[in-house]
């Protein structure tokens, strides 16, 4: 089930506080009531650099000389934002909105079938190899 469709289940206030429990923050204005799931702050950091070495050496009979330059160039950012799930209520307790970031609320799907697919294959090749092994010619010349 995709995460949209995921959050479209919970229809009622009693829906959203059975999966999700009581809102970290709860208000309302007029006729509507908005709980609010905060899931803690992210920083998220990247960084870019780049540097450019020149190098040059002269050399005669009597000696050696030579100079060098490096330019080096880098940026650093560092993005902070809040994961939340938001809910907004009418006055008869039905989800009338609903907005979320930074949540995957996407639920892992077990795949059976070639789980069981996977461990009989490793089974049979197991024992046929095993058989074969065993029936090959142990005598010699």
């Amino acid at each position: 089930m995709k995460a949209v469709q995921k959050l479209f289940t919970h229809r009622t206030k009693n829906d959203v506080i059975a999966r999700f429990g009581l809102p970290s923050n709860k208000s309302s204005e007029g006729t509507v009531t908005q709980f609010y799931y905060d899931y803690g702050n992210v920083s998220v950091s990247s960084g870019y650099g780049r540097s450019n070495t020149n190098a040059s050496v002269y050399g005669t009979y009597n000696g050696v000389s030579g100079n060098s330059n490096t330019n080096a160039f880098g940026i650093a950012q560092t993005t902070n934002y809040t994961k939340y799930v938001k809910f907004v209520f009418d006055n008869n307790d039905n989800v009338i909105n609903w907005e979320t970031y930074g949540i995957n609320m996407a639920e892992k799907t077990k795949a059976t079938g070639r789980t069981i697919l996977l461990i009989t294959s490793t089974v049979v090749l197991s024992v046929g190899l095993g058989i074969l092994l065993a029936s090959g010619d142990s005598g010699g010349y």
